[in-house]
């Protein structure tokens, strides 16, 4: 009678071995050139940050404040608004003028005029020319609408109730 046991337990045994060798706890040890690879530092770059073999690589820019926009991003960091469109491209992800804070804005390297960071004064002064330039809007769609009523027209003519 034959003992099948024994002879699963001896394979067993040798898959065991055999894993231990594999992964590498038999004790081989490693060329002194290969621990000096990983143990290498590296260098940790900052957003904003840039490097000389870094010229190849996008910048990016991080959204802080509200009112942030790319036609704005653009104008700060490539000197000209327009190119919000090629930002646009290389951000798809990105609503060009809904922005929220902490997002990444990645600026092509031939673009690129500056890399300091974007002023909260910068924004804050476009923003409220914005808010200018549409209040002026309003006004003159006010007026167009007040002139066409005194001129008798029917579209900008209101009704008034005095109730007494």
């Amino acid at each position: 009678m034959r003992c099948y046991r024994l002879e699963t337990k001896a394979r067993w045994l040798l898959l065991v071995a055999f894993l231990w060798v594999c992964s590498g706890c038999a004790g081989v040890k490693k060329s002194p050139q290969a621990a000096d690879k990983s143990m290498e530092t590296k260098k940790v770059i900052t957003v904003g940050e840039t490097t000389d073999s870094d010229e190849n690589l996008p910048f990016f820019h991080q959204v802080r404040w509200e009112g942030e926009t790319l036609s704005l991003i653009a104008k700060w960091y490539t000197g000209d608004w327009r190119n919000w469109k090629a930002l646009a491209e290389v951000n798809p992800w990105a609503e060009p003028n809904n922005m929220f804070a902490g997002l990444k804005v990645k600026i092509p390297r031939q673009l690129l005029k500056t890399t300091k960071k974007m002023p909260r004064e910068f924004v804050l002064s476009s923003v409220s020319q914005k808010k200018a330039s549409s209040k002026t809007k309003e006004v003159s769609k006010q007026e167009a609408t007040a002139s066409s009523a005194e001129a008798g027209g029917a579209k900008g003519s209101s009704i008034q109730f005095v109730v007494p």
